[in-house]
Formats: C-alpha cells, sequence, structure tokens
C-alpha cells in the first residue's frame, strides 16, 4: 500500500483529466467484520483518524503521516501529529464518533459487495484491479 500510495500521488501530478478517490478498508478485526483472522491490526484507527482530518481540510496531511510512520494506536497518532496543523480536540472527537464508524462501516461493505477484500485495490472505469501494478500500467488505464 505504500509504494501504491506514492505512484497515487505520482499519477495525479502527471495524468491530466483524472480523480484520484480514496476508500478506506481496513483489514483489521476491529471494524471489518468480513475477516476471518487478524491482519492489519492498527488500520481501523488509521482509517478513523483519516476520515477526521478529511473533515478539518487535511486528509493528504494524514495520509503521508499514516504511511510514513505506520502507527497501530491512537496514541502513536496523537504523538505523530504534534505541532502540526491540527486541531486536535476536534480530531479526536471526529476519529472516535458514530459518524465516523458508521462511514467506515459503510465503505467496507461496499468492497465486498463489489467482490474487493485485499488492498491496494485501484478501480478504473468500475474495474477493479488487486494488488499493485507497475506504474507505466496506471498510466495505461487512464487512458482507456
Amino acid at each position: 500500500c505504500y509504494a501504491h500510495n506514492i505512484m497515487m500521488h505520482k499519477l495525479a501530478k502527471e495524468v491530466k483529466g483524472i480523480k484520484i478517490v480514496h476508500k478506506n478498508l481496513p483489514l483489521d478485526m476491529e471494524c471489518n467484520g468480513y475477516l476471518l483472522s487478524p491482519f492489519h491490526q492498527g488500520s481501523c484507527i488509521d482509517a478513523k483518524y483519516a476520515i477526521a482530518a478529511e473533515k478539518q481540510g487535511k486528509f493528504w496531511d494524514m495520509n503521508d503521516i499514516l504511511f510514513q510512520h505506520k502507527p497501530k494506536t491512537e496514541e502513536e497518532i496523537l504523538k505523530l501529529i504534534e505541532g502540526k496543523d491540527f486541531d486536535v480536540e476536534k480530531l479526536q472527537e471526529d476519529a472516535n464518533s458514530t459518524e465516523t464508524s458508521k462511514q467506515i462501516k459503510a465503505e467496507i461493505d461496499d468492497a465486498h459487495k463489489r467482490g474487493i477484500n485485499g488492498t491496494p485495490t485501484t478501480m478504473i472505469n468500475n474495474n477493479a484491479y488487486v494488488g499493485i501494478k507497475p506504474y507505466k500500467e496506471y498510466v495505461e488505464w487512464t487512458k482507456k
């Protein structure tokens, strides 16, 4: 996912006329009821804080922090954002809200309905591509 994230940032800068939309699919049993065993522990709290940051217009800032440091707990996330331009109190409130939990569940349910059960997944023109691909392939797919 880390390398895929870098490629999506590059794609957004280099290819005109595309729209990058991020959807959460935490592979953590804490919030993903479709999983049969533990896998990516900590990804639920990451998704919660990414959504909360989006409400402050800082989704990509949080996204970068999460991918660079891979925190596993809320405490780790809060330490990483110390001194950064976040309203921390509001961020915590939003991350732990029922609304955020419902959004994550809806995004997980939507992925499940589409047959998506792994990350990273890229959707182009309603076709899902699971896993990471060479950057050239992403560029070619945007031309179709």
